[in-house]
């Protein structure tokens, strides 16, 4: 049986070294010169490839379908067993799987090593425009044929690592269903002139995001203010409900160490409010703070009114944000849509119209939250592809 694999991302290496046997001959056809490009770059360039909180709860989909039912405890230890099966060394801090190299090309170069030593053969430099079907074969740009596919090419997200994301078109014109498509675990853009004035900053926060006046999720983490918004993971896992509010609102609390703001406040020392609020947040925060109070720095914090006291709470634990939008694709780390999940058996990972192709990864309407999801469910997925490829041969 000859299966060809499009894509040498992840999903694509896993899915070729598990279903590679005697009985079948696997060829791997990538767009870039090098196989996993993106896993390159994955976890700030160390691989975060799996997350001890293995939860449905951080996978999503613009549609509902029932992905939650491969996200178990089994599952998860099937992906770190495979990743060990590699040979790889693995370290875990906070929850966060990584190889103990801490470097992601670890992790490529055991999966390209493992799939040219089970006698995968690769084509760099490939392009596919194409896909037939015609008497159960599948034709590849009027050249290649093959008994099985596997489409495992990724989102439109980093286009600098060869994901455009024109294998949607390509299954769409097979007739499958592509949702919308938007940029997520990505810099969310915001309005206010004092951008500027707190651009550069990182601070630990509370970083929620509303519908008007509606809470929709809450995020702790680090947050990075900039001149045209706010980024960092906290964001990032937020980014994604930009896309489907009416109404996108950025709330943060600037004082995530305590939750009795009143007192807190009260037992702060006396002095220059500049002075004391410089202690407790970073000075250019502090400083926005003051102005959008109208405030002077200089006047002393017993001289306060309850009002003026009030308006600096509410702009130290409720910062207010109007949101535009965020950034496109190139700077997003994933993409939110995709294949219509409905559409495929989430047992094989077959589509249900068309026998024998297979979809894998950020291909489908799955998107994860920051801290190894994205990269596991890719690993997951190529697991389960190859279990059904295998009773093929």
């Amino acid at each position: 049986m000859k299966i060809i694999i499009i894509g040498a991302g992840v999903s694509g290496l896993t899915t070729a070294i598990n279903s590679k046997n005697s009985n079948n001959e696997i060829l791997v056809l990538e767009k870039n010169s090098i196989p996993g490009k993106k896993i390159l770059v994955t976890g700030n360039g160390r691989c975060n490839f799996l997350n001890d909180d293995f939860s449905k709860e951080h996978f999503h989909s613009i549609l509902d379908n029932n992905i939650g039912n491969i996200i178990n405890e089994n599952n998860k230890d099937r992906v770190l067993n495979f990743i060990k099966s590699l040979g790889v060394e693995i370290k875990i801090k906070n929850g966060y799987y990584y190889p103990f190299t801490n470097k992601s090309s670890t992790i490529r170069d055991a999966l390209y090593e493992e799939a040219l030593n089970k006698g995968v053969v690769f084509k760099f430099d490939y392009r596919v425009n194409d896909i037939k079907k015609e008497n159960d074969k599948f034709i590849i740009n009027n050249e290649l044929s093959c008994d099985a596919l596997v489409v495992s090419s990724g989102s439109k997200s980093y286009k600098v690592t060869g994901t455009e994301g024109d294998s949607y078109n390509l299954l769409s014109k097979l007739g499958l269903s592509v949702t919308n498509l938007y940029p997520s675990l990505v810099q969310v853009l915001c309005e206010g002139k004092f951008l500027k004035e707190m651009d550069g900053v990182r601070t630990d926060a509370i970083v929620s995001i509303y519908d008007d006046d509606k809470l929709i999720k809450e995020e702790a983490g680090e947050l990075q203010l900039t001149d045209y918004g706010v980024s960092g993971i906290c964001v990032f896992n937020l980014s994604r409900y930009v896309h489907i509010l009416n109404k996108p609102i950025i709330k943060i609390n600037f004082m995530p160490y305590t939750n009795d703001y009143n007192n807190y406040f009260d037992k702060l020392p006396n002095g220059k409010i500049y002075d004391v609020l410089k202690k407790i947040v970073n000075e250019k925060i502090a400083s926005v703070i003051l102005k959008l109070s109208n405030i002077s720095k200089d006047k002393l914090k017993e001289n306060l009114s309850l009002e003026e006291k009030h308006n600096i709470l509410d702009l130290l634990t409720n910062f207010k944000l109007n949101v535009t939008g965020t950034k496109l694709f190139d700077n997003s780390q994933v993409t939110m849509g995709g294949i219509d999940v409905n559409e495929i058996d989430i047992n094989t990972f077959e589509t249900k119209k068309i026998n024998n192709l297979f979809l894998t990864g950020e291909l489908l309407d799955v998107d994860g939250d920051c801290g190894g999801y994205n990269i596991s469910f890719a690993i997951l997925s190529g697991l389960i592809v190859s279990d059904r490829i295998k009773e093929l041969c």
